[in-house]
């Protein structure tokens, strides 16, 4: 009989919950352990309705962005807690590159969720920018996932942002 394994392994034999928790540590900017959702409700940064809907549309493959103008304002650590509603099979792949976005858009690509640090201009590593972050969005509409942060307070600010790529 053949050994089945709960989560399957990706290629490189990680276990997935292993390489979930590998991705989330690559997000922490702060130091210490990542911090859950369960963190940021006992901290008032979210409340239950807002966890409660975020949770429902993330574990049914929604895509998302967090916002925030200032740097050090939490965006990378609330973009990993809300990773933590993914659905159970899904991969992270840090979308580091054009290369594997690109992967990404083939036909019959597994779905994965897309992690991008940032949208923004620079050669900052982990940003997006232009082509590449274009391409990042197109990503949706193969079936994956796509997590990020913005500099954007408002949805004027995320607009004007997104729409001068």
């Amino acid at each position: 009989m053949p050994r089945v394994e709960w989560p399957p392994c990706p290629p490189n034999g990680e276990s997935m919950i292993s390489q979930h928790c590998n991705e989330l540590d690559r997000c922490n900017q702060r130091g210490g352990r990542m911090l859950s959702v369960v963190d940021l409700l006992d901290a008032g940064t979210v409340d239950l309705d807002v966890a409660a809907f975020l949770a429902a549309v993330i574990s049914d493959g929604g895509s998302f962005l967090v916002g925030a103008v200032p740097g050090g304002a939490g965006k990378t650590t609330i973009m990993a807690a809300l990773l933590n509603f993914l659905p159970a099979q899904m991969r992270i792949v840090p979308a580091s590159d054009a290369q594997k976005i690109r992967r990404g858009l083939r036909d019959g690509a597994r779905p994965a969720c897309y992690l991008c640090q940032e949208i923004g201009a620079g050669a900052i590593p982990g940003y997006l920018w232009g082509d590449d972050a274009r391409d990042l969005f197109r990503l949706t509409r193969h079936g994956h996932v796509v997590a990020t942060n913005l500099h954007c307070d408002t949805l004027e600010q995320t607009r004007r942002q997104l729409c001068s790529m």
